[in-house]
C-alpha cells in the first residue's frame, strides 16, 4: 500500500526516553489560561477559515520529566487533569514499562515491554503489552489494576486512545492488516468501525474516532462516526489522523504528490496544510480545545526534527524554551505528542553525546505573566509577544 513515511518518532516503534530534573508542578494562573486560550481560539478559528492573523505565543516553562534514573522514556499523552503517561526503561536490553506521572509523582503502571499511549480524565490509560515477538495485546490501566483488552482471534492490538465514557480507539490484527477498532474499557466489548485496512488513533468524548483507511491503495485519512467513515484523504496521495478535539477539528498529517508531508488540520474535509520549519516533513499529533497542535517538523539547520507549535497556523520551534545550559549539554526537544486545554504540553527530548544517547519525556507548562494575559484580553494586539517568537514561519498552504 502506498503511504507517507511515518514519522520517525512513531509511538509504536520507538524506545522510551529517560530524564534527568525533577518534575514539579506550575501554580498557573487561571485568568492567564483563559485569556491566551480564548485569544488562541479565535485566532485558530479565522486561520482554518484561511486567515493568517498572528495570535499570542504563550510563554512555556520546560522540565524534563523524572522517572527514578531511567535511561529512556517518553511522555505520549496528557489529560486536562494533568495526568500525563507514556513509558520509562532504566538502560540498552532493559524492557521498557508503561509509566505515569501525576501532580509530582511518578508511577509505573504497567509490567514489562509495555507502553502507555492515552489517558483521561479520570486516569484511566491506555496502551500495549509484548506478549512474545511482534504480538502486542491492547490495555487498558486503571486505579492499580490492567485490563487485557485483546480480542480472541486477533494476533496483534494495540489502544491508542480512550474518552471520558471509557470508549478505547485503537486497532487489531486478525490477518496481515489492521482494523481500527473500538472497545469498551470496562466490558472489553468490541466494535469493528471498518472491514478494510484501518488503524484508529483519537477518540473524543462524542465518540468521534480519528484515524485512516486504506483507500486505493493510499493511506487517507478518516473520521468515524459509529461505524459511517468519512474520507478525508485525496486520491493518490497519502494522509493521515491522529488528533481530534470536541469540535470535531482533526489534526494529523498529509503528503502531495512528491511525497512531501505537511502538518494538517482538517476541518469538516477541508484540510489547510500548516506552517513547517523548513519545506515539508511536519507532522502534527494532537490539538486541543482551543485549536493549539503540536507535533514535529525537520529542522532546515541540523535536518533533525524539532517539537514543533502552531498558534493558528503559525509556527513555533518548542526548542526556543530549551533552557541555554541544557542545550550546551546536546538535548533537543524532538516531538510534542499532547496538548491539554491548560496549554500543557508534553513529547520527547534527545541527548546524544559522542554516540551515546539518552531520551526524555518532557513537560511545558505555561508561566502566568500579567503583560500576557492583558495583551490578550485586549483583543490580539499582540507585538510585543510576537518579537519573542525565535522560529516563525508563514508557508501555510490550503490543499
Amino acid at each position: 500500500m502506498n503511504a507517507p513515511p511515518r514519522p520517525p518518532a512513531d509511538l509504536a516503534t520507538v524506545l522510551p526516553f529517560s530524564f534527568k530534573q525533577h518534575f514539579h508542578r506550575i501554580d498557573m494562573t487561571k485568568k492567564y489560561i483563559r485569556a491566551v486560550a480564548m485569544a488562541a481560539a479565535a485566532v485558530s478559528a479565522m486561520a482554518y477559515a484561511g486567515l493568517t492573523q498572528a495570535a499570542p505565543t504563550p510563554a512555556l516553562q520546560l522540565t524534563l520529566l523524572d522517572s527514578a534514573g531511567a535511561r529512556f522514556s517518553e511522555a505520549n499523552a496528557i489529560a486536562n487533569s494533568g495526568a500525563i503517561v507514556g513509558a520509562a526503561a532504566q538502560d540498552w536490553g532493559i524492557a521498557f514499562r508503561a509509566t505515569a506521572w501525576q501532580g509530582g509523582a511518578f508511577n509505573v503502571v504497567g509490567g514489562n515491554a509495555s507502553r502507555a499511549l492515552g489517558v483521561n480524565d479520570a486516569g484511566q490509560s491506555v496502551g500495549l503489552t509484548y506478549w512474545r515477538y511482534n504480538e502486542t495485546h491492547a490495555m487498558v490501566w486503571s486505579n492499580g489494576t490492567a485490563k487485557d483488552l485483546h480480542t480472541f482471534g486477533a494476533y496483534k492490538s494495540e489502544a491508542r486512545d480512550i474518552n471520558a465514557s471509557g470508549k478505547v480507539a485503537g486497532w487489531a490484527f486478525y490477518t496481515v492488516i489492521p482494523i481500527a477498532t473500538v472497545w469498551d474499557a470496562s466490558t472489553g466489548q468490541r466494535t469493528d468501525l471498518s472491514g478494510i485496512e484501518s488503524e484508529a488513533y483519537a477518540i473524543n468524548d462524542s465518540g468521534q474516532v480519528a484515524g485512516w483507511q486504506n483507500v486505493g491503495g493510499y493511506m487517507h485519512a478518516t473520521v468515524w462516526t459509529g461505524t459511517q467513515a468519512i474520507d478525508l484523504g485525496i486520491p493518490g496521495q497519502g494522509s493521515l489522523a491522529r488528533g481530534i478535539n470536541e469540535s470535531g477539528l482533526v489534526v494529523g498529517t498529509s503528503s502531495d504528490s512528491n511525497w512531501t508531508n505537511f502538518a494538517t488540520v482538517w476541518n469538516g474535509t477541508v484540510a489547510t496544510r500548516l506552517s513547517s520549519l523548513s519545506y515539508g516533513d511536519s507532522h502534527a499529533w494532537d490539538i486541543n480545545n482551543h485549536g493549539l497542535v503540536v507535533g514535529n517538523s525537520r529542522d532546515p539547520g541540523t535536518g533533525g526534527q524539532h517539537a514543533t507549535l502552531w498558534v493558528g497556523t503559525d509556527i513555533v520551534d518548542l526548542n526556543t524554551y530549551l533552557d541555554p545550559a541544557l542545550a550546551l549539554q546536546g538535548w533537543v526537544l524532538t516531538t510534542a505528542t499532547g496538548v491539554n486545554d491548560q496549554g500543557w504540553i508534553v513529547g520527547m527530548a534527545e541527548q546524544s553525546i559522542n554516540g551515546d544517547l539518552k531520551r526524555s519525556a518532557f513537560l511545558l507548562s505555561p508561566i502566568p505573566e500579567p503583560s500576557a494575559y492583558g495583551m490578550a484580553l485586549a483583543g490580539l494586539g499582540v507585538t510585543a509577544l510576537m518579537s519573542r517568537r525565535r522560529q516563525r514561519r508563514n508557508v501555510t498552504q490550503t490543499c
